[in-house]
């Protein structure tokens, strides 16, 4: 991988500006969602002469949508009602759930699923078919006196600063050496300019680091930003194994006591299976392991039995983010906005993040659209994002679930498990409430 520290401290390289209106950094759901809703405002308002942009450092939209999931459509029916007659990828519904507590050998499932667990009617997705079937909805459109310009392959390594206020971003140098030395087939990247920068980049993103270290953006939250590592497989199966919508989680073995963790296992569509296995980051085991506790994940014999003449196809992992509500950053500043796992958009306990992204995608588009009408790209201006995303739907249900990952930090123990309880007649408080957390890496032994 090149080292972006020496592609921004190269001296001499002319670099071209280009400029838009609007730049969405990262081609998740959160800032696809954004876009769609963007063109739909501006067109409605009848806004032309702009320019809108998207980079995503993928070679292709979608190959770093790692995750397969099972979505509360709430904030897709907000954006497109029809999306299941225009051909949305959905790999089947949800039509049978079992959520365990596992030891090595066998484990306690639950008669039915926990309220924050009951997935029942949701659609199953593979978060990379989605965002690049977004990506082409998109590219479908024509809104007269916008263009828009999807740029895969575009790695943002640096934002641009203007009189104290974010102007856009520097891509990524091509042809260059892992030490960052240049080629013979060097091309020096861009600086893309913008009024108003959309940064949704994913979770512990360096352009996040570099704006929190600018910014404070960090100062406000009641926690530090929290993450897990993911390990994942996707399976082919004997014809028949799984029944179709089938969704399993467990928690417990093979995480050691007092850990946090847990499994997912998906039914996809044909007869392939998705299956994975999360490890929080502030664990006390230095050497915990999410792709080790996988494979002995895989050993157990629930999920070893559906297993059984499988073939592995594909395998990957990934950083994700925990902390919900409690660790959410400032999300607007001048001249940009956060969006999705960059501002922990997540509620742990669901396991779900998309559609909260997805809604914060549509309420920055909200505030960018009256933006771009006034002409105001100022903090004051742009921090109606904020408001209007923590006083919708989305904003309810983080408020909701902003104790449970400090609650199970520890693993499922019985006063874990108690305040969990309390915590869903509640609406979240628990004695001590708010719940503080230090950093991941200062909870490590």
């Amino acid at each position: 991988m090149p080292d972006f520290s020496t592609q921004l401290a190269r001296p001499g390289v002319a670099r071209e500006d280009l400029e838009f209106d609007v730049l969405f950094v990262g081609a998740g759901p959160a800032n696809l969602a954004g876009l769609w809703r963007l063109l739909d405002l501006v067109e409605a308002r009848k806004l032309t002469g702009l320019t809108i942009g998207l980079i995503e450092k993928g070679d292709e939209i979608g190959d770093h949508a790692f995750s397969g999931a099972v979505l509360d459509p709430a904030a897709l029916d907000e954006l497109c009602p029809d999306w299941a007659e225009r051909g949305f990828p959905s790999e089947g519904r949800v039509t049978s759930e079992e959520v365990w507590y596992f030891t090595e050998r066998g484990g306690l499932k639950a008669p039915f699923p926990p309220p924050f667990l009951a997935n029942h009617g949701f659609p199953i997705v593979s978060l990379s078919r989605m965002v690049r079937w977004m990506a082409a909805e998109i590219e479908k459109r024509e809104v007269p006196g916008v263009d828009v310009m999807l740029l895969p392959g575009f790695a943002g390594v640096k934002v641009l600063w203007e009189d104290g206020r974010v102007a856009g971003v520097q891509t990524a140098d091509r042809g260059v050496n892992a030490d960052g030395s240049p080629r013979p087939t060097f091309e020096p990247g861009n600086n893309l300019r913008a009024k108003v920068t959309v940064f949704g980049e994913g979770p512990r993103g360096h352009l996040m680091r570099e704006l929190d270290e600018a910014l404070g953006l960090q100062a406000q939250a009641v926690n530090p930003q929290v993450y897990e590592t993911g390990a994942k497989e996707i399976w082919e199966l004997p014809a028949g194994r799984v029944p179709d919508g089938f969704v399993l989680h467990s928690a417990g073995w093979p995480q050691a006591e007092g850990e946090s963790g847990g499994s997912f296992v998906y039914k996809m569509g044909g007869d392939r299976l998705a299956l994975g296995y999360v490890v929080s980051l502030d664990t006390r085991d230095p050497f915990a392991d999410a792709h080790l506790m996988l494979q002995k994940f895989k050993t157990h014999p629930r999920i070893k039995a559906m297993l059984a003449g499988g073939k592995l196809l594909q395998y990957g992992g990934k950083a994700l983010a925990i902390g919900g509500w409690n660790s959410m950053p400032r999300l607007a500043f001048a001249g940009g906005m956060l969006a999705g796992d960059a501002a922990q958009m997540v509620n742990a306990g669901r396991l779900k993040g998309i559609h909260l992204a997805m809604k914060g995608g549509m309420c920055a588009a909200g505030t960018i659209a009256d933006a771009l009408a006034e002409g105001d790209f100022g903090e004051a201006s742009l921090m109606r994002y904020s408001r209007s995303y923590l006083a919708s739907w989305a904003g309810t249900e983080l408020y909701r679930a902003r104790t449970f990952h400090a609650i199970i930090a520890h693993g499922p123990t019985p006063g874990a498990l108690f305040n969990l309880a309390l915590s869903q007649v509640t609406g979240g408080w628990v004695p001590g409430d708010p719940l503080r957390l230090g950093t991941d890496a200062g909870a490590t032994a």
